[in-house]
C-alpha cells in the first residue's frame, strides 16, 4: 500500500509517475491508494503476453487526485489488464483511460470528473464489458481510432441515459414530394445534450438501443383523392422505419397526422431524425399545436 503526493517538475513534459511493466510478468494484488498525482502520465501498464495486469487496485476512493494528465491510466502493449479497479477524482486531464494494443475487460472504474477530455481513448477493440461508475452524472465519452471499439454491454451506472423529448410550435413549412425532417424547436427534455432543437437532428453519445417515437400533424388543407401524409424515420441520413401512412379516400379539407416509433441499434456519432413526405401538391404548413407535432427518444439498453 502506497500513500504519496506527486507535483510536475516545472518546465519538464511526458513526466511518468508509475510503470507497472508487465513484460517479464504478471502483476497482481498492487494496491496504490491515497495519493495526489499532478503529472503528465501518471499510471503506465506496459507489457506483453501472455502476461496480465490482474486484480489490481488504482486509487481506494474519491480522495486519490488526479490532475493535469494527458493520459491518466495508460495500457499499451500486448498486455490484458482484466479485473481491475479504478478509482478517485480525475479534476483535469485528457483522457481517463487510453488504450493501445492491449485487452481491457471486467475492470471497474468508480470515478468523478472535472474538466477533463474523454473518459475512453482507445485504438482497440475491446469485446467484455467493463463496469463505468461515473458519480458525477456527465456523459461517457470516447475517443475510437483504428480498430477500436467499445461493446454495447458495457455497464454505466450513475450517468444519465438518454432522454429526449422535444416539439414543435410554429407552422413549419412541408416541402411537396419531398421528406423535409421536422425541426422541433422546442426542446423539453434532453439529458445527455444529444439533441439539437432547430434542425431536429438527434446524435447519438453512447452505443446501446434506443426507442424513437414522434410525428406531425398538419394545418387544414385541401387533399385529392389519393393524397398522402406520411412520416418517417431516418438513420444516418437513410430511411429505418416508416410512420402512418396517412391517405385521402376522395377530395377533403382537413388536417392530417402520422406517427412513426421504431427501435434501432447506435453506435456513438449515429444521427436520428423524422421527416414527413407528402404530395398535397404545394407545400404544407404544420399544425402550431406542440402535443401534436413531437419526438422521443429513450435509450432501453
Amino acid at each position: 500500500m502506497i500513500r504519496f503526493r506527486a507535483e510536475p517538475v516545472s518546465g519538464a513534459t511526458g513526466q511518468t509517475l508509475i510503470n507497472f511493466d508487465c513484460s517479464a510478468n504478471s502483476v497482481f494484488f498492487a494496491t496504490l491508494e491515497n495519493f495526489k498525482m499532478k503529472v503528465d502520465r501518471p499510471i503506465i501498464v506496459s507489457g506483453s503476453a501472455p502476461f496480465v495486469f490482474n486484480a489490481n487496485k488504482i486509487g481506494g476512493s474519491l480522495r486519490d487526485y488526479w490532475q493535469n494528465f494527458i493520459n491518466a491510466i495508460a495500457i499499451s502493449g500486448v498486455v490484458t489488464a482484466d479485473a481491475n479497479e479504478f478509482h478517485g477524482y480525475f479534476e483535469t486531464g485528457t483522457n481517463l483511460i487510453n488504450l493501445d494494443t492491449s485487452q481491457f475487460k471486467q475492470n471497474r472504474i468508480n470515478y468523478v470528473m472535472d474538466s477533463v477530455t474523454r473518459d475512453l481513448n482507445t485504438s482497440t477493440a475491446i469485446t467484455t464489458a467493463n463496469e463505468w461508475n461515473r458519480l458525477d452524472g456527465g456523459a461517457f465519452t470516447v475517443a475510437i481510432s483504428g480498430a477500436g471499439a467499445y461493446p454495447t454491454n458495457q455497464v454505466f451506472i450513475g450517468i444519465p441515459q438518454t432522454k429526449v423529448r422535444a416539439t414543435q410550435a410554429t407552422a413549419q413549412s412541408m416541402a411537396n414530394a419531398a421528406a423535409t425532417t421536422l425541426q422541433y424547436d422546442t426542446e423539453v427534455i434532453d439529458t445527455l445534450s444529444e439533441f439539437v432543437p432547430g434542425t431536429g437532428v438527434f446524435t447519438c453519445k453512447q452505443p446501446g438501443r434506443i426507442h424513437v417515437n414522434g410525428g406531425a400533424l398538419s394545418a387544414s388543407v385541401a387533399w385529392a383523392a389519393g393524397n398522402r401524409w406520411e412520416s418517417r424515420i431516418y438513420k444516418n441520413g437513410i430511411e429505418y422505419a416508416k410512420g402512418d401512412y396517412n391517405v385521402a379516400d376522395a377530395a377533403t379539407t382537413r388536417q392530417r397526422s402520422s406517427y412513426c416509433s421504431c427501435e434501432m441499434d447506435v453506435a456513438v456519432g449515429d444521427t436520428v431524425d423524422i421527416r414527413i413526405i407528402h404530395n398535397q401538391g404545394g407545400a404544407v404548413l404544420l399544425d402550431t399545436a406542440p402535443t401534436a407535432n413531437f419526438i422521443e427518444i429513450e435509450r432501453i439498453i
